[in-house]
């Protein structure tokens, strides 16, 4: 075989198991959620602060979590504070924000496997 048809195949090999490993990992994170959500069903209902199993404590631990809102609301409530703090033009001004956050486009290249039949 030649130098890119080892190439070629040894490109797709790893994507297969990329493909394979993202899958199995999500798997993995919706039966280790639904798990924690068990154990704190349990905790709950027996009102227990914790448990010790073997070498290990479980525990129920509050965390904060910052929830993530939508791209509208986000604008909405962005325009209606430049607007309270009397930027004039603040779509334009949220505009060249977002622009900034964005960052500029870079051109790449790119391999694209296509099957021919």
């Amino acid at each position: 075989m030649s130098f890119i048809q080892n190439a070629v195949n040894e490109y797709k090999e790893i994507n297969t198991e990329i493909k394979r490993l993202t899958k199995t990992a999500s798997e993995l994170r919706k039966r280790a959620t639904y798990i924690e959500k068990n154990i704190i069903s349990f905790l709950n209902e027996k009102e227990l602060p914790g448990v010790k199993d073997n070498r290990t404590a479980v525990i129920i631990e509050n965390k904060k979590k910052t929830v993530t809102r939508n791209k509208k609301n986000i604008e909405k409530q962005t325009l209606k504070i430049l607007e309270e703090n009397g930027v004039q033009n603040p779509k334009q001004i949220l505009e060249e924000i977002t622009k900034v956050r964005k960052g500029e486009q870079v051109e790449l290249q790119k391999v694209k496997m296509q099957e021919i039949k």
